[in-house]
């Protein structure tokens, strides 16, 4: 019988989830409680960055991250195979390391922030390349910073997503 209860709850939650979701936005609130509401935004996914070299190079870079190196590219406008609009505050992206040289981490964040003392992917020397999803904010002139810890490593980020104001996004 609880088993029962349990799944007719999730049937219903997941229905809810699909009504609101349906219309191709959802609307949070994230950081103070004076922050305004953005809303994610799907779009198909595009090549922002990729720091191998030709030809598999996309974005202003075609060399790996160095060690203790922080690299700042934009994040909105025309961006290697994207185009973010002006009003983006975050993005959702598939963030995959390529050929590391050693054991590291990379960090993913604003910026005009401090690093934040966390990573978004962890690998060892000589990894397969390895993805995740990031959410990271953008800084107020729309760039991304990512931080290698150690050894050199390729990047590449595909953008899924953004996230804008709920008031512009929906206009």
């Amino acid at each position: 019988p609880a088993r029962a209860g349990r799944s007719r709850w999730a049937a219903i939650g997941a229905a809810i989830a699909v009504s609101v979701g349906a219309g191709g936005a959802l609307t949070t609130w994230a950081g103070t409680s004076g922050a305004q509401p953005t809303v994610f935004v799907p779009m198909t996914p595009c090549r922002l960055l990729d720091t191998r070299p030709a030809p598999d190079n996309v974005g202003g870079r075609d060399t790996a991250l160095g060690p203790t190196e922080v690299f700042a590219t934009a994040g909105r406008g025309t961006v290697g195979n994207c185009t973010i609009p002006a009003e983006a505050t975050a993005l959702s992206m598939n963030v995959a390391v390529i050929n590391p040289s050693a054991a590291s981490f990379l960090t993913v964040y604003p910026a005009d922030a401090d690093r934040p003392v966390s990573a978004n992917l962890n690998w060892v020397s000589r990894q397969a390349p390895t993805p995740n999803a990031v959410t990271a904010g953008l800084s107020s002139d729309g760039r991304l910073a990512l931080f290698n810890l150690a050894g050199t490593v390729d990047v590449a980020i595909d953008v899924v997503g953004y996230y804008a104001p709920a008031k512009q996004a929906l206009t």
